[in-house]
């Protein structure tokens, strides 16, 4: 641990704050953390790229429940922005993904400690389209539409069951 003199001249910790990630990220809710430091060295090239350009080495990684039950694992800077991610089937297979990107980081995941109810409230305060008949966000369905001269927003469920409705 360093230490340093404060503008009083009291000595202070410069103890390292790890910052957790927000509730969301992608809006899909964070689970799973890890802190990426010099220890954990990279491996992932040819691997992961975002707009045509290779994803080199991330301080930060993220494994976060995607609304149609996939886990995302995502890689993000020091302020937790997103510089790329990748989707997964089940958990274990994101942090095998982690593993070959970053050898030995399995041994940093940290769980967040966030529900599902948290980070439905996180959600609600974005400015998501909502189902207007069902309330559903976007990302709790398949297919969202908005008819934009009514700012109507209704989901492919909805729509489904009003056509049968018609029928």
């Amino acid at each position: 641990m360093a230490w340093h003199a404060d503008a009083a001249g009291q000595m202070k910790s410069k103890a390292r704050t790890t910052r957790k990630p927000p509730i969301q990220i992608l809006q899909a809710r964070v689970d799973q953390y890890a802190i990426r430091d010099r220890s954990f060295k990279f491996r992932g090239h040819r691997l992961l790229f975002s707009d045509d350009k290779e994803v080199g080495p991330v301080p930060r990684l993220a494994l976060a429940h995607g609304g149609r039950g996939d886990i995302l694992l995502v890689h993000c800077d020091r302020r937790w922005n997103v510089i790329g991610f990748s989707g997964h089937p089940t958990m274990r297979e994101a942090k095998a993904d982690a593993e070959r990107f970053y050898p030995g980081i399995s041994k940093a995941w940290k769980r967040t400690g966030y529900t599902r109810t948290q980070a439905r409230r996180a959600l609600a305060r974005l400015p998501n389209p909502r189902c207007a008949i069902c309330r559903k966000f976007w990302h709790e369905v398949q297919e969202i539409v908005e008819v934009k001269k009514t700012r109507l927003v209704l989901c492919d469920v909805c729509i489904r069951e009003l056509y049968a409705s018609l029928e």
